[in-house]
């Protein structure tokens, strides 16, 4: 691939004072269309060698991107066409890293994305072009994310319409109706105030209309084309509104004979993918819409991870091992979702009701990690009176100090004074180190130092152990405040903790009666 300082080079016999002229890429940035056209003119196109056009492409991806209709028309004129892989190679300035079929050998990873205007210009140079076709999507993007169907009908008649017996299409799951769709959620209200100030409106761009072009697109391409995008609207439809568009959801289903989520194709092939998406997103009504759970339902911690109550309270009546046989209380706890703490707390202290009917097995949840922003006492103490929870004292206090609440730590630390609740070294350790890492937290520091060294000074100080690992993430406040206090760090490998982290899980137990008098 060359770049456009070699392509004014290639016929050096030609150009005069070359030096003194500026890059043609440089003329397009600059809007200066003339002066791009005179160094151009300079060059020597007539080279009949096949691949020789492709040395173009990144020219002519510069000129599209800036959207220069006449510099492309006579770039593309100069060469008699474009290059064979020219499509491919814009696809591939626009497809996300980590899909498809890799970058273009030599080629940048470009963020870029088609606009109407890109797309308008490039159209009428591939009309009935095969390789067109296969990347089809990089021309779909754009209609379909704002439902313009007059641009939409001319890509179907101009790049589908070709008889070809097999289809694919590379990157067909990236094409998203979301802008389309979050216009559906605003333009209502919009309307609303315009048709106020102005009873002669005649808005075409009500709710009613784009949901009807979304079905068009989909049914057109879907029945025409066989590229069916419904998975995609169903992703999105879950993805956009707190209510999951409940009409696109409906109209999803009724293309499916009014079935259950079971029933439809693209569940059933992509699963895996998408139970975490309804799993995060699904609102209630949602979810009895789609008569979930089907029958292959991937369980997972991702209602808990984003807080997802109505999925939680769902899963409740339908799935007894949801609940109790993942990680779910925990990660609520992990990710701060205090409304869904509450609710997998009072279900697992349904545990003994259940039991006694065989619904499920339940093992005691170790509770390892509480968000900064939902711990307080008043959780700690909810939570202790679970008979079924584990909570370990270091969990909890290293807790207490990502949220900096000093008294809470005090009534953690205040339990563990009997033969059941034993700090070792290595955890008293680990807290002082744990408070290190948190900005601002000096308060929290001394009093880890006079509670567990009482007898440290400046001419007795103590040596911390901090895994090499974390040792950048050391606040430098927290170490300038133990430097001056004379104490001393230093790095061990990680591996050195595991077994104290280890013992400290085998060895807890529920503190349930340490917490019941609070």
């Amino acid at each position: 691939m060359i770049s456009s300082e070699t392509i004014t080079s290639i016929n050096d016999n030609n150009l005069q004072d070359q030096t003194s002229l500026k890059s043609l890429n440089e003329y397009i940035v600059l809007n200066q269309t003339d002066l791009f056209i005179q160094q151009f003119m300079r060059i020597d196109t007539t080279n009949e060698n096949p691949f020789f056009k492709s040395n173009f492409n990144q020219l002519l991806f510069n000129i599209l991107k800036y959207e220069n209709q006449v510099a492309f028309e006579f770039v593309v004129g100069r060469l008699r066409g474009l290059a064979h892989d020219f499509v491919q190679f814009v696809s591939n300035q626009w497809k996300p890293m980590g899909f498809g079929f890799g970058i273009h050998p030599g080629v940048e990873p470009i963020k870029w994305e088609p606009t109407k205007k890109s797309v308008t210009i490039l159209l009428p140079h591939v009309k009935g072009c095969k390789s067109a076709m296969l990347y089809s999507v990089l021309f779909l993007l754009v209609p379909v994310s704002c439902g313009d169907l007059e641009l939409f009908n001319q890509i179907c008649k101009d790049i589908l319409d070709l008889n070809q017996k097999e289809r694919f299409y590379y990157n067909s799951n990236h094409i998203t109706f979301k802008d389309l769709i979050y216009n559906n959620d605003t333009t209502n209200n919009n309307n609303n105030q315009n048709n106020n100030n102005n009873p002669n409106n005649n808005n075409n761009n009500n709710n009613q209309s784009k949901y009807e072009i979304i079905y068009y697109i989909v049914n057109k391409l879907k029945n025409d084309y066989d590229m069916d995008l419904r998975r995609n609207l169903f992703v999105d439809a879950l993805e956009c509104s707190r209510q999951n568009n409940q009409e696109i959801l409906k109209w999803i289903k009724d293309s499916f004979g009014g079935n259950s989520i079971d029933k439809f194709d693209f569940y059933d092939r992509d699963y895996l993918f998408l139970a975490p998406i309804v799993e995060r997103y699904a609102s209630l009504e949602t979810l009895k819409l789609l008569e979930f759970p089907p029958n292959f339902f991937p369980m997972s911690t991702n209602a808990a991870k984003y807080g997802n109550k109505d999925f939680l309270s769902y899963m409740a009546t339908k799935n007894y091992k949801y609940l109790y046989q993942y990680a779910q209380i925990e990660t609520a706890l992990k990710e701060g979702h205090l409304d869904c703490v509450y609710l997998l707390n009072d279900a697992i202290l349904k545990f003994d009701e259940l039991g006694e009917k065989g619904y499920c097995r339940i093992d005691l949840f170790l509770i390892d990690s509480i968000h900064p922003s939902i711990m307080s006492l008043d959780l700690v103490k909810l939570l202790g009176a679970n008979p079924f929870l584990k909570l370990t004292v270091q969990a909890l206090a290293l807790s207490a100090i990502s949220a900096k609440q000093l008294d809470t730590l005090d009534q953690i630390l205040s339990q563990c004074n009997t033969s059941q609740c034993v700090l070792s070294d290595q955890d008293k350790n680990n807290l002082v180190v744990g408070a290190l890492y948190v900005a601002d937290n000096t308060a929290i520091i001394e009093y880890l130092l006079n509670r567990f060294y009482p007898n440290s000074s400046s001419t007795s100080p103590v040596t911390f152990q901090v895994s090499s690992d974390n040792f950048d993430n050391i606040s430098p406040q927290s170490l300038e405040y133990l430097s001056l206090k004379n104490h001393q760090l230093v790095k061990v490998s990680p591996s050195i903790f595991a077994p104290s982290i280890k013992k400290q899980l085998n060895d807890t137990s529920s503190l349930a009666k340490y917490f019941s008098d609070y």
